[in-house]
């Protein structure tokens, strides 16, 4: 060969094994980009969840499903449906100014609404059992696309 440089192209590498001992390169299978910094991704051997919160890297011999579920959050439920009623009535019995009263029950409405309306989770269970649930606050359509693909991915990869 002459002094010519040689390319080098970025090969995919399919694998019909995943035995420990076997010196495996990582592909990119899948990646949702949710911000800058934040992101889905799903490769040949993992699956990284990086998220404001927490930054998680599972392996995917072990994942058995993902699932997107919307769930209501209990907590403002609580203290909404607590809350609200008391304060009403602590305004309309005298025990609290009326405006007081009334400004504690809206307060409490949103917060109870809040929890109605709940928020996207993105459930992962793995094969022995654990599950794992990491709240998401990004374009959903994106990452129900995501979790489509890795489920379909996961589903005909190798265990």
């Amino acid at each position: 060969m002459s002094e010519q440089e040689v390319t080098h192209q970025k090969y995919y590498y399919s694998y019909s094994y995943l035995y420990n001992w076997v010196n495996i390169s990582e592909n990119d299978d899948l990646e949702c980009k949710l911000d800058t910094y934040f992101f889905l991704k799903l490769s040949t051997l993992f699956l990284e969840i990086s998220l404001p919160n927490t930054h998680r890297k599972f392996e995917r011999k072990y994942i058995k499903s993902l699932h997107l579920k919307k769930k209501k959050l209990i907590l403002p439920l609580l203290i909404g449906g607590i809350c609200g009623p008391l304060s009403l009535v602590a305004g309309s019995s005298g025990a609290l100014s009326l405006f007081t009263g009334l400004s504690l029950f809206i307060a409490a409405f949103f917060i109870f609404y809040l929890g109605f309306v709940g928020t996207y989770q993105l459930q992962l269970k793995m094969f022995d059992g654990t599950e794992n649930q990491f709240f998401l606050d990004y374009n959903v359509s994106d990452i129900q696309y995501f979790v489509n693909k890795a489920n379909i991915e996961i589903r005909n990869g190798y265990r």
